[in-house]
Formats: structure tokens, C-alpha cells, sequence
């Protein structure tokens, strides 16, 4: 490892550190909007809220609902960045935590000394490495209901 991945693996640990909060709070945030939502996506099946629809839409990974249940997170997810007042800098410090963060990282650019962020970038990141990760670990009485009598029919 050169004296730049170096560096750059150092900012990372930084950034992840100083973020890895943030990010816990939107998701918990999200978790809790979607928890005080009324069931309707899948129908008349027993569960809550919307999130333990969306746990089981996530479990399944596919389909017309996963898509929508995508769109749904990624408006959340953008509603809650907006209430959370970041400052640019903590932004730019949640881009820099995604792939393509990490790429401009790596590149040239990081002599500008300058950086910004993508909304799109930092919200796929927060939805698919800590929200749809929750959901798929999340289980309550209603949802193993759901998925046993689902299996059944299978």
C-alpha cells in the first residue's frame, strides 16, 4: 500500500466513524415513520405497519412491490437527510462513505481540495447497507405469522 492509500484509507476510517451515527439515526428515523404507516401493500395479511410489510418485501428481494417499496424508502430516506440539518461537510462525509465517494476519493480530484455530495448516492447507500439490512433481520410475532402461512402455500 503507497503512502496515498494510505492517507485515503485514513480519511475513510474518519469519515466512516463520524458517519456511521448519522446514518443509524436516519435509518431509525425511517424505521419509525414507516412503523406509524397502516398496512396496505400486500393486501389484507395480518401485519402492522408498513415497515413489517416492508421486511417482508425485503426478504423476498423482487417484484412490482420491491420497487415500490425502493421508491418509498428512498423518499423517506431523502425526507429525513432534509430533517436532519446536516451541514455540507456531514454530507459530504456520507458521499464519501458510498462507491462513488470512494472513487473521487482515489482519483485526482482530492488535490481540489473541494467536494460535494450526490442526494442519489448517499440515499442508495443509507437504504441498502443499513435499512434494508434492519428489515431483513427484523421479526415479530405478525411477520413470522405471515412468512410461515406464505411458506405454507408455497
Amino acid at each position: 500500500m503507497d503512502y496515498k492509500d494510505q492517507q485515503i484509507e485514513i480519511y475513510r476510517t474518519i469519515l466512516r466513524q463520524s458517519s456511521i451515527e448519522v446514518c443509524r439515526k436516519i435509518r431509525q428515523s425511517v424505521i419509525r415513520k414507516c412503523q406509524r404507516i397502516e398496512a396496505e401493500v400486500l393486501g389484507d395479511t395480518g401485519l402492522k405497519s408498513l415497515w413489517e410489510e416492508i421486511c417482508i418485501i425485503a426478504d423476498e428481494g423482487d417484484g412490482l412491490e420491491y420497487e415500490s417499496c425502493i421508491d418509498t424508502l428512498d423518499e423517506f430516506v431523502r425526507d429525513a437527510i432534509d430533517q436532519s440539518k446536516l451541514a455540507e461537510w456531514q454530507k459530504s462525509s456520507l458521499w464519501l462513505m458510498t462507491s462513488e465517494g470512494l472513487d473521487w476519493l482515489y482519483s485526482d480530484r482530492l488535490s481540489e481540495g473541494v467536494c460535494c455530495w450526490c442526494e442519489a448516492d448517499v440515499v442508495r447507500m443509507i437504504r441498502d447497507d443499513y435499512i434494508v439490512p434492519a428489515a431483513m433481520n427484523w421479526t415479530n410475532y405478525r411477520i413470522r405469522r405471515f412468512s410461515e402461512s406464505k411458506y405454507e402455500m408455497d
